[in-house]
């Protein structure tokens, strides 16, 4: 009997032992930490790099500071070794499955501020406009700068110092160019070229009191250094033109005291000139262009051969909300006009009854019998 009892208590004493410890490791086994509660709210609302998405590494980082950031590094720094990182549109941080201490996973959505782009594409609406002179490399970053920050393009006007800026100022193939050889990154690419046209500044003209005479005697006597204006802008006090004084004939005047070579403006620019009242005879006959003009919505009258045989195939009248007020008692205002042409108003009035206007009432009538309605 005594042998037998021992072997009772024995028993008893070893399945008593063995019971909660095995529930206490089983406890321990269960006890793991998903990750979703150590980085609760993760966010990167605009990834601040020069790559085209963020690398694992990246992330890695991120997460660290993440940590750091929360006070949950302590507690936490050994999550970094037991997870898995995968990239695409988002960011999927999952738990190693072999993991004693973490599972579960998240997603972190992020957006790129410099994604692969071409240059052309940055400034897809820039324009130099038209200039009195050719821009220096300064002032050229000056309006990129200003484009940038006027169409919430902002974040790239930090390299704008890296771009390669070329400005050309030949006769008449005037441009500014933009490349991207200096550029430390590799995701912006391409070129983008932009062309503009010289505007003729006041010097350019003389005038007799608020009459427009002829070129100034700076342009008579430096005629090779306006070569390259393309725009007439006629001054906006002037309130009239004097006769035959921009013709042909003072232009082959020039030709022949100076030998350089025919010239030709491509616009002559009288929109601003509301007090024009009188074009008059042969005020523009001749002239190597302008190919457009632009006209005021003025009273005004023209004479014979105002603008006769000057190239004009396209005219403008600026501000019109009604018909123009002009009348042309000159039989031959535009004799000798290219036989078609854009007629064209940049006000409320229709360039369609614009140009039905010409075919009426400028003569001679059939220079605009096939001229069209821009």
């Amino acid at each position: 009997m005594i042998k037998k009892t021992r072997y009772i208590l024995l028993s008893t004493f070893a399945c008593s032992i063995p019971a909660s410890t095995v529930v206490s490791l089983s406890h321990q086994a269960n006890a793991l930490v998903n990750i979703s509660s150590i980085f609760s709210n993760p966010q990167i609302n605009k990834y601040l790099s020069y790559k085209t998405k963020p690398t694992v590494e990246d992330i890695y980082g991120y997460l660290h500071l993440y940590l750091k950031q929360n006070n949950k590094y302590t507690q936490y720094s050994t999550v970094l070794n037991d997870i898995n990182i995968t990239i695409s549109d988002k960011i999927t941080v999952t738990a190693n499955p072999s993991s004693t201490k973490y599972t579960g996973s998240i997603q972190i959505e992020y957006g790129l501020i410099y994604s692969p782009v071409n240059i052309s594409n940055i400034f897809n609406t820039f324009s130099v406009g038209n200039l009195y002179y050719v821009p220096t490399v300064n002032e050229v970053k000056k309006m990129l700068v200003n484009y940038l920050k006027a169409n919430s393009k902002s974040e790239w006007c930090n390299f704008i110092n890296y771009f390669d800026i070329t400005i050309s100022g030949e006769a008449k193939n005037l441009y500014v160019k933009l490349g991207t050889s200096k550029l430390p990154i590799p995701m912006i690419t391409g070129e983008a070229s932009f062309n503009y046209l010289l505007k003729t500044p006041p010097e350019f003209y003389s005038h007799n009191g608020n009459m427009l005479t002829s070129w100034s005697d700076e342009v008579r006597n430096n005629w090779s250094k306006y070569d390259n204006y393309s725009i007439m802008e006629i001054p906006k006090y002037m309130d009239g033109v004097e006769i035959t004084e921009f013709c042909g004939e003072t232009f082959y005047w020039f030709n022949e005291k100076n030998k350089i070579p025919a010239y030709q403006f491509t616009l002559c620019d009288l929109g601003n000139l509301t007090g024009l009242t009188h074009m008059p005879f042969a005020a523009f006959a001749n002239l190597r262009g302008p190919n457009t003009i632009i006209l005021p919505n003025a009273t005004m009258t023209f004479n014979n051969w105002s603008f006769s045989s000057s190239g004009v195939n396209h005219i403008i009248v600026k501000g019109l909300t009604a018909a123009p007020k002009f009348s042309c008692p000159g039989n031959d205002a535009f004799n000798g006009s290219p036989s078609s042409g854009i007629i064209e108003s940049d006000g409320s009035y229709s360039s369609s009854d614009l140009l039905q206007f010409f075919k009426t009432n400028m003569t001679p009538t059939s220079v605009f019998a096939n001229w069209t309605a821009k």
